[in-house]
C-alpha cells in the first residue's frame, strides 16, 4: 500500500519510522519522569532516616545522663517527646521498659571456654512459665535452638534442614539473640505469637527481670512459688520507700536480703534453697528501653521507628538496633 501526496509518494514505513521515534521519546521521558520520581523518593526516604537518627542520639544522651544520676532507666518510660524537623516532619518519641519480662538470652550463659551453655535453672524456670501460660514446649526447644551454637536440634536433627522444611529463608542465629523479632522467625513461633507477646523478650545485656515493673501475674509466673494473690501482696511491700519488714528509720535497700523477708512473710514459711534460687535474676531497676518513633511528614505520611536501648558492660547506654523506618499503609 502506498499514499500519495502533492511531491510524490510516502511509503507506510516512514510513518511507521516517524511512529516508533515518537513513542520513544514518549517513553524516555516517561521513563526520566519516573526515575526522577524514584530519586526523590529515595532522598525523602534518607532525610527521614537520618532525621530519625538525629532524634535517636538526644534519646541517648536523655538515657545516658539518667542513669548516670538514677541507675534506672525505668524512670524514663514516663519520657514523651514531640520534636519539630528541619524538614517539617514532627517526631514522636515514646519511651517503655523493656526488661519487664524473661530474657530469652538467660536461657544460655558462655562458660570457662567461651561456649554457650544451658543455664538448668533459666530452663526450669521457662518450662514453668511455659506451661503456666499453655505455650508449646516445643517452642522453648525451638528457641534453645535458636541460641546455641551447635547444627543440631534437641533430637540431634540438622537445624538447617528444618528451617529448610518450614520454608524459611533463614537459618539460625546460633548465638544471643538480638531483637524481639527475632522470636518470631522460629520454628512454631506462629502458634504462640500472642501468648509470647509481653512474656518473653531478647535483651542482650540486661538479663535481670525488673520486678518492681510487673504485674500481679507476671510475677507469679516468673517466681512460681508465689500464686497471684500472694505476688499482689509482694508487689504492695516493694513498690514503698519502706518496707513492711524492714528498719523503719531507714528507706529499704532494694536488694534480694530484704526481699526474701518480705516474701517469707507473705507466704507465712521459710524459703526453700530451690526457691531461693529463683531469685537470681530478679533486679529492681531498668537497664533496657525500646524508643517508639512516629515521624510524621508535612503531607501526613506516617513512619514508625523501633529503637532499644541498653546499658552494656561498662555501665553506658548504647543503641543495640534500629527497627525501621516503616510507611504506614492505609488499607
Amino acid at each position: 500500500m502506498t499514499f500519495q501526496t502533492k511531491g510524490g509518494y510516502v511509503f507506510p514505513s516512514v510513518i511507521l519510522i516517524l511512529t516508533l521515534i515518537i513513542s520513544t521519546l514518549v517513553y524516555s521521558a516517561s521513563l526520566q519522569k519516573s526515575n526522577v520520581e524514584i530519586i526523590n523518593n529515595f532522598k525523602k526516604n534518607l532525610i527521614i532516616e537520618e532525621e530519625i537518627k538525629a532524634i535517636e542520639l538526644v534519646i541517648l544522651d536523655y538515657l545516658n545522663k539518667l542513669y548516670k544520676s538514677n541507675n534506672d532507666l525505668s524512670l524514663g518510660s514516663n519520657f514523651e517527646r514531640n520534636y519539630e524537623t528541619t524538614s517539617n516532619g514532627i517526631i514522636n518519641v515514646n519511651l517503655t521498659v523493656s526488661d519487664d519480662c524473661f530474657n530469652v538470652n538467660s536461657l544460655v550463659y558462655r562458660n570457662a571456654n567461651n561456649q554457650l551453655v544451658l543455664s538448668e535453672l533459666e530452663f526450669k524456670r521457662a518450662q514453668l512459665i511455659f506451661k503456666k501460660s499453655n505455650i508449646e514446649t516445643d517452642f522453648l526447644i525451638n528457641i534453645i535452638d535458636w541460641l546455641d551454637e551447635d547444627q543440631f536440634n534437641f533430637n540431634g536433627a540438622s537445624e538447617d534442614e528444618i528451617y529448610l522444611k518450614n520454608n524459611f529463608n533463614w537459618k539460625p542465629r546460633n548465638n544471643l539473640a538480638i531483637t524481639n523479632e527475632e522470636l518470631f522467625m522460629i520454628p512454631s513461633a506462629q502458634n504462640t505469637n500472642k501468648l509470647i507477646r509481653n512474656i518473653i523478650c531478647a535483651n542482650l545485656y540486661s538479663k535481670k527481670i525488673n520486678i518492681k515493673r510487673l504485674s500481679e501475674k507476671k510475677l507469679s509466673l516468673y517466681l512460681p512459688f508465689l500464686d497471684v494473690e500472694q505476688s499482689k501482696k509482694v508487689l504492695n511491700i516493694i513498690q514503698k520507700e519502706f518496707w513492711l519488714n524492714s528498719n523503719i528509720d531507714n528507706k529499704t535497700e532494694n536488694n534480694i536480703a530484704n526481699l526474701v523477708k518480705e516474701i517469707e512473710y507473705v507466704l507465712g514459711r521459710g524459703l526453700k534453697k530451690d526457691e531461693e534460687k529463683f531469685l537470681k535474676n530478679i533486679g529492681f531497676v531498668s537497664k533496657s528501653i525500646e524508643a517508639n518513633i512516629t515521624y510524621q511528614t508535612k503531607e501526613n505520611k506516617k513512619y514508625y521507628s523501633f529503637s532499644k536501648f541498653e546499658v552494656n558492660q561498662d555501665k553506658n547506654v548504647i543503641i543495640i538496633y534500629r527497627y525501621g523506618p516503616f510507611l504506614k499503609i492505609n488499607i
